[in-house]
């Protein structure tokens, strides 16, 4: 009798296994902050994703961490050192792999900026409360040739679909109630989000070296400037190079003749910061530009590969003034009466 009581308890708990496995790819996605508090390294503050080790907060507040492998993004305050504040479920691409054609529902790697944002009438309603617009393919892409458009970080009114990865065309999706929530921490063109494969994390005394060889580049770059060398000026730059409209060769003569303009520049720069993936870099910092016909600041971006150890820059953009909301392209004619 024993046996069979036995038999029958083995028999029911095989069929609730059964069961719930038929959920474990939900399921497995719905870790909460405390539940990953018991994993220990994620909330160790002595380790930091290498890809924010040199962000400043003056840049953005926060940022945003979004890893393949595990489904899960990672939101981070910028501060002594970055400081994970929440973690939430989503889901990316049916395929793996890094997004390089339009319809190949792949999920783009690299380092991204939400550059719009859809809600209310002009969201239709499987993209749940709302959704933003991620600037792929950004300078980075366009290098390596990829196309493509669309990619966004929006909601989902259907509960369980943020949780089952690997679930999109491509875009990044999390529950609406997490939308809500992370829409507090993202400013347009300021808020960065970071795709990885695998996020790397670093203890803080591994980091400086990074920082050196950027901080000696600038450094370079700025001297360069303020000489107005043109030539030594340009080898900072990528025969890739495009800005404003401009390649490699009219970028050149744009600043060939400003440099002629002017008796003498100095260019001060303050307020460093780094973002990085892989051999990408893409560094903010307020500038301020004077010389002896004009004098202008603002916040300039450059996007800056590293190719057998050496950097280059592919690309600029430049927001004139503290209180601009958008990286705006000055007017060349203006530019061009007044100096910079």
């Amino acid at each position: 009798m024993r046996e069979i009581k036995y038999s029958v308890l083995v028999f029911i708990i095989i069929l609730i296994s059964f069961g719930l496995s038929k959920e474990s790819a939900i399921l497995s996605q719905e870790f909460k902050k405390v539940d990953l508090i018991n994993y220990g390294d994620l909330y160790n503050n002595d380790k930091i994703p290498y890809n924010l080790m040199f962000m400043n907060r003056d840049d953005s507040p926060y940022a945003i961490l979004a890893e393949k492998s595990s489904q899960m993004l990672y939101l981070y305050s910028i501060e002594d050192k970055p400081r994970l504040l929440n973690i939430y479920s989503c889901s990316t691409g049916r395929v793996t792999g890094n997004k390089k054609e339009i319809g190949d529902h792949k999920t783009p790697e690299g380092i991204y900026y939400f550059e719009g944002i859809k809600e209310g009438e002009e969201l239709p309603e499987e993209y749940g409360v709302r959704a933003f617009v991620m600037n792929y393919p950004n300078k980075f892409d366009r290098l390596e040739q990829k196309n493509g458009y669309g990619i966004w970080l929006h909601a989902t009114n259907e509960p369980d679909r943020a949780k089952l990865p690997n679930n999109t065309k491509g875009c990044i999706i999390v529950n609406n109630e997490d939308m809500i929530d992370l829409s507090n921490y993202i400013s347009l063109n300021k808020t960065p989000i970071i795709v990885e494969k695998d996020i790397v994390y670093l203890y803080h005394e591994q980091t400086s070296d990074y920082k050196n060889e950027v901080k000696m580049f600038i450094d370079k770059w700025l001297e360069n400037w303020e000489n107005r060398d043109i030539n030594e000026y340009m080898e900072n730059y990528s025969k890739y190079f495009y800005s404003q409209k401009k390649n490699w060769k009219k970028w050149r003569n744009y600043k060939r003749k400003l440099f002629n303009r002017y008796s003498w520049i100095n260019v001060e720069v303050e307020d460093l910061s780094i973002l990085i993936k892989e051999n990408n870099y893409i560094i903010n910092f307020k500038q301020k530009f004077i010389s002896n016909q004009y004098l202008d600041q603002g916040i300039k971006r450059l996007y800056i590969c590293k190719n057998n150890r050496k950097f280059e820059i592919i690309g600029e953009e430049w927001k004139p003034g503290p209180d601009v909301p958008i990286f705006a392209e000055r007017n060349e004619e203006e530019v061009m009466s007044n100096g910079r």
